[in-house]
């Protein structure tokens, strides 16, 4: 029987009928066996979904490592931007510390040269409260000369013999005392500076002070008292005849040295 094919209908009808046809007509159409390239690629899958079933814990445990490597470092960012706020609250700390040391430095220096001056005025006052049982030894008939000297330096002043600034100077002196001294009932006036710690600067004012006073006709003589002394100012007051004295007592060889020079 002759099949007459006139359209793709009559040949899927033909083909649907004959079983063999449809095999063979695959076979020509498809050079490759379907059902062993079905079964190959069943197999790839499976071993994908092998490899992914072994595959996807350990990238499921990197995610982890990851997400928690992410929090450590929010973590550690945070606790640096602590460790900024840290170290710029100390260095302020550290700033306002200095400058409280450096206060306490000043008021320990002005404490210090506080404390000198008390013991200074201190010193002075002993001085000019004990004056004559301090000069008793050398001098009779103490007192206190300011007034006499302020009288003679400022009729000096006026005849042109010493200056104003030099009249001051005297006047600033610590105490001038005076009386008649004992060996040879000669009018003498003391000039004293009396400093806790003699200096080689007390022993130059006493006795530029003294020195102005001889100019105008006066026999001063210039004495320096200290609790204490520099060793240049007791070389400097040997060398310069200037009396000198310690605690409350009069050196007796620099008294002599001094009474021996001319006026």
């Amino acid at each position: 029987m002759a099949l007459t094919i006139d359209t793709f209908e009559d040949l899927v009808r033909i083909v649907e009928t004959h079983p063999e046809w449809r095999r063979r007509l695959k076979r020509a159409l498809f050079d490759f066996d379907i059902e062993a390239s079905t079964r190959a690629l069943e197999k790839a899958v499976a071993e994908l979904v092998s490899v992914q079933a072994r595959v996807w814990p350990a990238i499921e445990r990197l995610l982890a490592e990851q997400s928690k490597q992410s929090a450590d470092i929010a973590v550690l960012k945070t606790d640096v931007a602590v460790l900024k706020t840290d170290v710029a609250v100390l260095k302020t700390d550290v700033a306002v510390l200095k400058t409280d040391v450096a206060e306490t430095k000043q008021r320990v220096t002005r404490m210090g040269r506080d404390v000198a001056d008390l013991k200074g005025k201190s010193y002075e006052h002993d001085y000019l409260l004990k004056a004559k049982a301090i000069f008793g030894r050398f001098i009779r008939r103490g007192r206190d000369r300011t007034d006499d000297m302020a009288d003679l330096m400022h009729d000096a002043v006026a005849a042109g013999q010493i200056s104003e600034k030099e009249l001051t100077q005297v006047l600033a002196a610590d105490l001038l005392w005076g009386g008649k001294t004992r060996q040879d009932d000669k009018e003498v006036v003391l000039v004293l500076e009396a400093s806790w710690r003699a200096e080689v600067t007390d022993v130059e004012r006493a006795q530029q002070r003294a020195a102005t006073l001889r100019r105008i006709g006066v026999y001063a003589v210039a004495v320096v008292a200290g609790s204490e002394w520099d060793e240049q100012a007791l070389s400097l007051a040997n060398s310069l005849a200037v009396v000198t004295a310690a605690n409350g007592t009069v050196d007796g060889d620099s008294w002599r040295k001094a009474a021996q020079m001319e006026m």
